[in-house]
């Protein structure tokens, strides 16, 4: 089965929010699978940015800057978990702001991009 634009990157988005309530699982104390939040590799965003993204996007400035902002996002992630891990909790919670940011912004670039290949 063959999605349509709009299908394909309403499952990026739900990727990425599921990215974002494990990484806030975690850091509440759930013991899940935490390598799908450290690792942009593992992260079934950044898979199927890979799957799709690249090759349906591969010319657009846009696809550079999501790229970049989710290795970053993953870094500021690994640097949180470490936190929690270590005991301070608090600390690691306050870094989710950073976090949201990021969020937001690769959210806006996957508008962007939708966009783009509808028209």
């Amino acid at each position: 089965m063959t999605l349509s634009v709009k299908q394909e990157f309403e499952q990026g988005r739900i990727k990425h929010f599921l990215f974002k309530s494990k990484l806030r699982a975690i850091l509440l104390g759930a013991a899940i699978d935490e390598s799908p939040v450290l690792s942009e590799h593992e992260c079934p965003f950044g898979q199927w940015m890979q799957d799709f993204l690249l090759g349906a996007c591969a010319s657009f400035k846009e696809l550079r800057q999501l790229e970049t902002i989710h290795t970053d996002l993953h870094r500021e992630a690994r640097r949180v978990v470490k936190l929690h891990h270590a005991g301070a909790e608090e600390t690691a919670l306050k870094g989710l702001d950073e976090i949201d940011k990021m969020a937001d912004q690769i959210v806006e670039l996957l508008d962007r991009l939708e966009q783009k290949l509808q028209e």
